[in-house]
């Protein structure tokens, strides 16, 4: 009798065991906040601002022929605009600071559908840093959603996200996953020097106000002729290599637009007036870029500049050293639409030279003493 008791109760413990996989399968299934496995039930076209997962439910489950993939210098470019300007039908996967070995995994999912146009911003910190899988954001946390199998996607939701994702609706759009322009902490701080120092981030605008940008005024501005091109390491070559160009090679049908994002002028005319190695590595990743657009391998590769133009010597048009407004990122979708802006083998060295002048000429103590001036008020 006793080991009857014994049984039934194992029996019952197995059988609450199932019951509760089974539940939670269900309950899986059918919220699916990242929408891996179907369209949301609950929320038509709304989307997570964790794009490293919820970009893997948009490839698995939204029609479209046409990418936007980037950091964050591109997360506020509307897809119906791309679509609109260029043509096509676009998705964007940007994902805040991603480098390019985080966007090759995204890619080489998304690219077993038929695309026609990649956007791709080519962020300086990124091709002159390379890194593999953002320090935060390890890759082994969502690879899986990339790879061939769909049979371990449902690991993205074993954790307690799961709970808070089914307590917090999705409240940006499919076409438009994480715009930090929606953050009114950030766009308050556009219009001006004043409004940085009034609306500080915490991140970063302590340290820019008081200690990089008098550091920078202080140093003696390097107003010598700048010195002959450099080549970039082997590492960050074939960084750019393996996880830009080999994707752009391995898909000849599909058009890529390599965009260079126009940063806050200080950041080059710090390098330039201060780091001339640095500004020279910067030059030089572009003249290899471009170098690659006379090659039979690369015909569809486009590149793309803007840090010779005037705007970027404008501070309102900013949030910070490298986050510009919404309205650059239409100039840049006109570029494209256009074919302005264009950088090829033949006026590369113009563009460059266009470039170093306003990062030569950017007037850092005259920055820096206004700075001071509205601190002092």
């Amino acid at each position: 009798m006793k080991n009857i008791n014994y049984k039934i109760r194992i029996l019952i413990f197995l059988l609450l065991v199932f019951l509760l996989i089974v539940a939670s399968s269900f309950l899986i299934y059918i919220f699916d906040p990242y929408q891996i496995f179907h369209k949301s039930y609950f929320y038509k076209d709304k989307a997570y601002d964790k794009t490293i997962y919820q970009d893997a439910g948009i490839i698995n489950n939204y029609d479209f022929d046409s990418i936007i993939i980037g950091s964050s210098m591109l997360e506020n470019v509307s897809s119906d605009e791309a679509s609109k300007r260029i043509g096509g039908h676009f998705v964007n996967l940007s994902v805040s600071d991603s480098d390019f070995y985080e966007r090759a995994i995204i890619l080489r999912k998304a690219l077993k559908k038929d695309i026609k146009n990649i956007i791709y911003s080519l962020d300086e910190h990124i091709y002159l840093y390379p890194r593999f899988g953002h320090p935060k954001r390890h890759y082994s946390t969502y690879a899986f959603l990339y790879d061939d199998s769909p049979y371990n996607d449902y690991k993205v939701y074993l954790n307690r996200d799961f709970i808070r994702l089914l307590l917090n609706p999705p409240k940006n759009s499919v076409k438009l996953p994480n715009p930090w322009i929606t953050n009114k902490q950030t766009v308050v701080r556009f219009g001006g020097l004043e409004n940085w120092i009034k609306n500080p981030a915490p991140s970063w605008d302590k340290d820019f106000i008081l200690y990089k940008l008098p550091h920078a005024a202080s140093k003696s501005i390097n107003k010598s002729k700048l010195e002959k091109a450099i080549k970039l390491k082997n590492e960050k070559l074939d960084y750019l290599r393996n996880y830009v160009l080999f994707v752009a090679k391995r898909y000849p049908k599909t058009t890529f637009h390599f965009l260079f994002p126009p940063y806050y002028q200080f950041v080059h005319a710090d390098e330039r007036q201060n780091n001339q190695n640095k500004f020279l590595q910067y030059q030089s990743a572009i003249r290899f870029i471009v170098s690659k657009t006379k090659s039979k391998r690369y015909k569809n590769i486009r590149v793309y500049g803007f840090d010779d133009m005037l705007f970027t010597n404008d501070i309102s048009n900013y949030t910070d050293l490298v986050h510009f407004k919404p309205e650059i990122n239409l100039l840049m979708l006109d570029a494209i639409a256009n074919k302005t802006h264009l950088l090829m083998p033949e006026n590369v060295e113009d563009y460059l030279a266009r470039s170093e002048k306003l990062a030569f000429d950017f007037d850092i103590v005259k920055l820096n003493n206004e700075a001071k001036a509205i601190l002092n008020k």
